[in-house]
């Protein structure tokens, strides 16, 4: 059979965004820099949110206008002509720009579990990764916190924990002092959104030769590798890579970080704070090498013609233990999913070769 999942709401109406924005150009020193800056202040209204229902309503949700959020933030582009001479020219251009985020109001809600998480992974249960508050950002982390792992059985007895651990399980924090792990003693432990993110780039020409260089790059943000967290669930028909079996736990002292290959807590109790990783990341995205052909000299039909090599996604830094920091696997889905790896496909690295004509 088939049946509505959602209760049918007449009275929707347009989400609404009000903004102030101030700029600034300057030019200094006959336009050899120039700077622009903008400060930006949006408050968007009317929100639309699924908002879940009790079981005995006979569905699931409701979708209606409830809640605010503000989005304010500085930008500011600063490009500089650092050699002008006959035969070499170096310019560059340095991107700088801060967004903070803000749940204002959740109507009257005081707190709404969002964000997607694999359903291969919980083996279909109702698990969610982040949490809408008011005061904290959209992309906030909410799980339990990760703090080791149980070495022995005289450690797990005088700790007075009341849950059937064995050693080489993981340790959660028991923040209620009830002894026991569950979803009460979940808090924020990450955010999904950067503190800042940049860019720089740089133009050099040398007679006929030319050099262009692009960096990226984001600070100060998480990423839910769940990559890593199937990876060391201590189930067989998940994959493991070789390092499960050899730097897992397998006896006192062996291991604080990566629990015995058999252990099936990490499910449990929803997100734990030990699969996000700094997503922080700096990424030469764009590199092009280019030869000016003389061709106008002998053919007149050009005006210009050139022949040159571009390397994109040349190399990443980041400390990120998966393939690309830049990722968001549920992002197209839910946009209140940020920040979730889960058999993302990487940015690859292409080799461009070409010439190029100007006629």
């Amino acid at each position: 059979g088939a049946f509505p999942a959602n209760i049918a709401n007449p009275g929707l109406q347009w989400e609404s965004t009000a903004s102030a924005d101030i700029g600034l150009d300057i030019g200094l020193f006959n336009n050899r820099i120039n700077i622009t800056a903008d400060y930006y202040d949006k408050k968007t209204s009317n929100l639309l949110l699924n908002i879940s229902l009790p079981r005995t309503s006979g569905y699931r949700s409701i979708l209606l206008n409830t809640g605010e959020v503000s989005n304010k933030g500085f930008e500011v582009a600063v490009s500089s002509l650092n050699i002008n001479r006959d035969k070499f020219r170096w310019n560059s251009t340095l991107v700088f720009s801060t967004n903070k985020n803000k749940v204002l109001s959740l109507g009257a809600n005081k707190q709404i579990y969002v964000g997607t998480l694999s359903g291969s992974l919980f083996n279909g249960q109702s698990m969610t990764s982040s949490i809408l508050i008011p005061g904290r950002p959209i992309g906030t982390f909410f799980g339990i916190v990760f703090d080791g792992i149980w070495q022995s059985y005289d450690e797990i007895t005088k700790s007075g924990t009341k849950d059937a651990v064995h050693p080489g399980d993981p340790i959660y924090r028991d923040l209620n002092g009830d002894h026991k792990i569950s979803a009460e003693d979940r808090m924020i432990i990450g955010q999904a959104r950067p503190k800042f993110t940049y860019g720089f780039i740089n133009n050099f020409s040398l007679g006929k030769i030319s050099l262009n260089i692009h960096l990226q790059g984001v600070y100060g943000n998480k990423i839910l590798n769940e990559n890593l967290w199937e990876i060391q669930y201590g189930q067989p028909y998940h994959n493991k890579l070789a390092y499960i079996a050899t730097e897992s736990w397998h006896g006192e002292g062996t291991s604080n970080t990566i629990a015995r290959v058999s252990s099936t807590l990490r499910t449990n109790y929803g997100l734990p704070s030990d699969v996000l990783e700094d997503g922080s990341f700096l990424r030469i995205k764009t590199v092009t090498l280019s030869y000016d052909i003389p061709l106008s000299k002998y053919l007149g039909v050009f005006k210009s013609s050139s022949v040159y090599v571009t390397a994109q996604n040349l190399y990443v830094f980041t400390k990120y233990s998966g393939y690309d920091p830049e990722v968001n696997s549920f992002g197209e889905d839910n946009a209140l999913t940020l920040g979730t790896d889960y058999n993302a496909y990487p940015n690859y690295r292409t080799i461009l070769l070409g010439v190029k004509f100007n006629f």
